[in-house]
């Protein structure tokens, strides 16, 4: 009986230690499932990274390459309105040297027209003078011719006078 009772007991626990054994292979059993799932994630998630880095990686080669295009353009049309600026600034120098060359010319220019001026000023001022003097040789006249009318409407009229008598 004793024998029946421990192999009994014997019994009890190898069932005890198999139901362990299963509920453990259970776990394991679970956390495979579970990690394999993890594992699955993880590869989606590198190759999701993969090819945004890639798109990124695109995008940023895109960006710079405009970029880049941007900045080439800009700088040869700015190199175009430096030369351009620079042909001005050369002819308005030209122009200025040549205006400095002929400072003495104009001055004397200035010189001469203040002159003329000046004599035309006088010529007014003796053209004004004459005018007067005609004016009052105008009066003169008319007055002197005035009375040699009037004298010689008496002559005439004393010659009438004795020429009938």
């Amino acid at each position: 009986a004793l024998g029946s009772t421990a192999s009994g007991a014997w019994s009890m626990v190898a069932e005890a230690a198999h139901a362990k054994a299963e509920a453990a292979h259970a776990k394991v059993e679970q956390h495979a499932t579970e990690l394999q799932l993890l594992k699955d994630k993880q590869a989606k998630h590198e190759k999701d990274t993969k090819a945004a880095q890639a798109t990124h990686q695109t995008s940023v080669s895109e960006k710079m390459g405009t970029l880049e295009k941007i900045v080439h353009d800009t700088a040869s049309k700015h190199a175009g309105e430096l030369t351009a600026a620079s042909t001005r600034a050369d002819q308005l120098h030209t122009r200025l040297s040549q205006c400095e060359t002929q400072h003495a010319a104009v001055s004397e220019l200035r010189r001469s027209h203040s002159a003329l001026a000046n004599q035309k000023a006088a010529l007014h001022e003796g053209q004004a003078v004459l005018k007067d003097r005609l004016d009052a040789l105008d009066i003169a006249h008319g007055a002197h011719a005035e009375k040699h009318a009037n004298e010689l409407t008496s002559v005439k009229a004393s010659q009438r006078k004795l020429a009938t008598d």
